[in-house]
């Protein structure tokens, strides 16, 4: 037989237990209740949204060294392109710094590898991209390029488009006017990578006069005296390089007492390199594209603004090339959208090859089936002693 009191404690422990059950339930009751509350606004919203897209594309830019103000000009063309994107897209640039090491490079892209709706990378330098290409084999990753001037490169994988002037655009433009001015002994100094040797090779290709000598240089290097001695041995030379030694390079020929005319690539129309050469740069011939001729170029003038507004500072061609990328990746991510077809890097090449031309801050450029972006303006600019940039006629 039970005891009463030992009756009476269950009873009490039963009652508790159904105290707590009934507290439970009403508590999960406006649990729920919240959010439902919370979660049926939220719907609507996801429905109205439905048609965006979000997407993380991969930037491996040089943003460290002396070539950093390069990939820093470049990544702020792409933020201000991502700033006025009025598409039904978004993008979200990942920006990661190779330091212009093709082993960096290759971690870099193996780590992409890893990223959800990452349809497109968009790798910078010639050396980085000759390392990762072999790499692009074995994904499904559009490569749309820049800064990247060696001739062949689109050859070098089906899924590789070049936005950039090449090696055979501005050599092409130097070789006719050294014919045109009877310019025919020249020594060239060329900082020894990929890009520099392909311009060279380019240069002996194409050039008919006489090549007193051909110099390599590092592209890490900040003292040029022991080269300048060689110089003294041509009428003109032809410097095939990039970064701000470019300015070291042309003050200290000038400072040694070479006298004779110096000529360069579009890199040297840099606001950095211009600071570095100061007076020294005087009379430097150097190749270059439509945005490089700031003053008679109406179109560009608002995105001068633009970008002066937003980053406190003068874009230069690095910064133009930047903004025409971010927006060629908007509008094929864009188009593909709203064409509501599946984003794949056979896609995606279909529709940016059927466009045939691109019109960006350097103009029109066509595009040919070997995805190369042709720029139709190549001219040659000079500047004045104050380090003011103009065309040479």
């Amino acid at each position: 037989m039970i005891h009463k009191d030992v009756l009476e404690s269950h009873n009490n422990k039963r009652r508790i237990t159904m105290k707590k059950t009934k507290v439970f339930s009403i508590l999960m009751l406006v649990v729920f209740v919240s959010l439902t509350l919370v979660f049926i606004p939220g719907c609507n919203k996801s429905e109205k949204l439905e048609d965006v897209k979000k997407f993380n594309i991969g930037v491996m830019l040089p943003l460290t060294g002396n070539i950093g103000f390069i990939g820093e000009n470049f990544r702020n063309g792409m933020l201000l392109a991502k700033k006025e994107n009025k598409s039904s897209i978004e993008v979200n640039f990942i920006f990661e710094d190779h330091k212009n090491s093709p082993k960096d490079a290759i971690s870099i892209y193996r780590k992409f590898m890893n990223y959800n709706q990452m349809p497109i990378i968009v790798p910078t330098l010639t050396s980085i991209i000759n390392s990762i290409i072999p790499l692009t084999k074995e994904d499904d990753k559009l490569l749309i390029g820049s800064i990247i001037s060696q001739t062949d490169i689109p050859d070098k994988s089906e899924w590789l488009f070049r936005y950039f002037l090449s090696t055979n655009d501005e050599v092409n433009m130097m070789v006719r006017y050294f014919s045109s001015k009877n310019i025919n002994n020249v020594g060239v100094f060329y900082v020894n990578d990929d890009y520099g040797i392909d311009a060279t090779n380019q240069f002996q290709k194409m050039f008919k006069g006489n090549i007193v000598f051909n110099e390599a240089f590092e592209k890490t290097a900040i003292d040029f005296k022991n080269l300048v001695p060689k110089a003294r041995d041509a009428e003109s030379v032809y410097i095939l390089g990039y970064g701000s030694n470019y300015g070291i390079f042309v003050k200290q020929l000038r400072m040694m007492g070479y006298k004779g005319k110096i000529f360069a690539f579009s890199s040297f129309s840099t606001p950095i390199v211009i600071k570095t050469v100061e007076e020294y740069g005087e009379g430097v011939i150097f190749t270059g594209t439509v945005f490089s001729d700031l003053k008679n170029n109406i179109g560009l003038s608002s995105f001068i603004e633009r970008y002066k507004a937003y980053f406190n500072s003068v874009p230069d061609h690095y910064s133009a090339y930047g903004f025409d990328i971010g927006t060629i990746i908007i509008k094929v991510l864009d188009q593909a959208n709203g064409e509501k077809i599946e984003i794949s890097r056979i896609n995606l090449k279909k529709i940016i090859l059927s466009w045939i031309n691109f019109k960006g801050l350097f103009g029109d450029t066509k595009i040919n089936p070997n995805k190369d972006f042709l720029f139709e303006h190549v001219f040659l600019y000079s500047i004045t002693k104050s380090g003011e940039i103009y065309k040479v006629e």
